[in-house]
């Protein structure tokens, strides 16, 4: 049997482990397909074993979303690097974090999030689900993110993640358009 963690507070409390079994991969608690079809791809990678191998993942098998996935290294103590991001997910954050740590995020709550979520995916060996919507005066936006662990440099032991984000709001492609409804919605607001 495999679980998945299903982070979407709220309701759900940040540890709350989902049962799906493998004919249940796809169900409607992930909201965008892409991200349907790539957990779908890890389970089918993984068969029998605790962990998919990298050496297994091809890139063209998930062309569909290559741009939105990051592979962030987990080096030992326990600290997850990008090694490599798409161009899309790039775009949206307004800058390539390609070689910096995750505990190098601008902001403590969101450096806290993104490492509890990245420890449990390497801890468990499950995927880790999290939708995040950001309410900002009259502005929603935010992200579903997959996290998925590999074996890539040991046996058995999750040492990469892949992580693949898309935004909730298809609107929002670039950072500077998400910036800018920001921006917007401020002085929107200043001006009342």
């Amino acid at each position: 049997m495999s679980s998945l963690t299903l982070d979407r507070r709220p309701p759900l409390p940040l540890a709350t482990p989902q049962d799906m079994g493998t004919a249940r991969i796809a169900q409607p608690t992930i909201k965008r397909p892409e991200l349907g079809r790539l957990l779908q791809h890890w389970h089918e990678l993984r068969g029998d074993q605790r962990l998919p191998r990298r050496s297994e993942l091809e890139p063209t098998d998930i062309a569909y979303c290559l741009g939105n996935v990051a592979l962030v290294e987990i080096e030992r103590p326990f600290r997850p690097r990008y090694r490599l991001v798409g161009t899309r997910l790039a775009e949206l954050l307004g800058e390539d974090p390609t070689g910096r740590y995750v505990d190098e995020m601008a902001s403590p709550r969101a450096r806290t999030e993104a490492l509890t979520a990245y420890r449990r995916a390497v801890e468990t060996g499950q995927p880790v689900y999290t939708e995040r919507v950001f309410n900002l005066l009259f502005l929603k936006f935010g992200y579903y993110r997959l996290l998925l662990p590999f074996a890539w440099r040991s046996e058995g032991q999750a040492d990469l993640v892949v992580a693949a984000f898309f935004e909730t709001d298809r609107t929002f492609r670039r950072a500077v358009d998400w910036l800018s409804r920001i921006r917007t919605s401020l002085t929107a607001k200043r001006d009342q």
